[in-house]
């Protein structure tokens, strides 16, 4: 019974830590004052005790952590651009600038992942990711965008995402996308009391497979504010249905110890 129980819990352990989280946070300053002050810690998709950021400008990242600040082997981070909605996005084309950000209200009062951004000072154009290295597996994407140093309330963003083959471009006309509506001013308390799903981030769920490795995410502005920007994503891998059964099998055999004694 003990060899069995010492099994499943080695077998859960391992799996908890090929699936940490990993965690992206964009612009010129760190998110270690408050590193759990992101949509998904705040939703309860990762824990209080992954707290790792990767901090990303406007160059590429080659070497990337998990939450709970292990590397995360073989993932990199790629930037890629378009000029316009009738273009593919390119990769190895780097984004304009980032922005220091200038939010004072609600979630924009804590310095953290969301307050700052990278961004591209082009009208109309898009901002994109290619993130390679990703075991096969289902994955929770958490992303905020949008520019946090102008009040305005006008400032919506829609998220195109897609699993692929390894490409150096793809078309966000192929890919699927949401909107997040960024209703309410960051200078202002309401509608920013916390994370609002579609309102100051959005979510969205991809399919890493041996045939589509790379994960595809490209930003683009279409409120008032029609430049594209990415203040923080977040890659949360979903358990599979394998590791929920071990789980309650472990459950099962403690129980079973417990009312043997």
């Amino acid at each position: 019974m003990r060899t069995a129980i010492g099994v499943a819990m080695g077998s859960l352990a391992l799996a908890a830590c090929a699936n940490a989280a990993i965690l992206f946070d964009f612009g010129p300053t760190g998110a270690t004052q408050n590193p759990t002050h992101s949509p998904a810690h705040v939703a309860g998709a990762v824990p209080a005790s992954e707290t790792t950021w990767n901090r990303v400008t406007t160059n590429n990242l080659a070497t990337v952590l998990n939450g709970d600040g292990t590397t995360a082997t073989g993932v990199m981070l790629t930037w890629g651009s378009a000029a316009d909605a009738d273009s593919s996005v390119t990769f190895n084309v780097q984004p304009s600038a980032t922005n220091g950000g200038g939010g004072s209200q609600g979630v924009y009062a804590i310095s953290s992942a969301v307050k700052t951004s990278v961004f591209n000072n082009l009208a109309g154009s898009f901002l994109g990711l290619r993130i390679d290295g990703l075991a096969a597996g289902e994955y929770e994407l958490y992303i905020h965008a949008r520019n946090t140093a102008t009040p305005n309330s006008s400032t919506s963003s829609r998220v195109y995402y897609l699993a692929d083959a390894t490409a150096g471009s793809f078309s966000p006309a192929t890919a699927q996308y949401v909107d997040i509506s960024n209703a309410y001013s960051v200078t202002s308390t309401t509608g920013n009391e916390t994370f609002y799903q579609g309102v100051n981030y959005q979510k969205f769920t991809v399919t890493i497979t041996d045939d589509d490795p790379s994960l595809y995410v490209a930003v683009r502005g279409t409120g008032v504010e029609n430049r594209p920007f990415i203040n923080s994503l977040e890659i949360v891998a979903v358990p599979e249905p394998t590791l929920i059964s071990l789980a309650g099998l472990t459950g099962m055999l403690l129980l079973r110890r417990r009312h043997a004694k």
